[in-house]
């Protein structure tokens, strides 16, 4: 069923089916990004891909040229 703001809830879903279905959590170290929001899922993306070996250079030197658009 949709929740708040009519969007789909995964929280919601699984307080339905925890009677049923076997839920597990897991703690874990570093950084939360909250895809649900545009700035969650662009800073998400940016910093996966500065993680990468096959892509850190690029991307590295492609956000600072953007940014350096955007000073004032």
């Amino acid at each position: 069923e949709r929740g708040a703001g009519g969007e789909i809830q995964l929280t919601d879903a699984i307080a339905q089916t925890m009677s049923h279905v076997p839920s597990y959590g897991y703690r874990f170290q570093g950084t939360r990004y909250d895809c649900g929001s545009r700035k969650g899922f662009v800073l998400a993306n940016a910093a996966c891909a500065i993680e990468r070996d096959d892509v850190d250079e690029d991307i590295l030197g492609s956000l600072k040229e953007l940014l350096k658009q955007y000073e004032k």
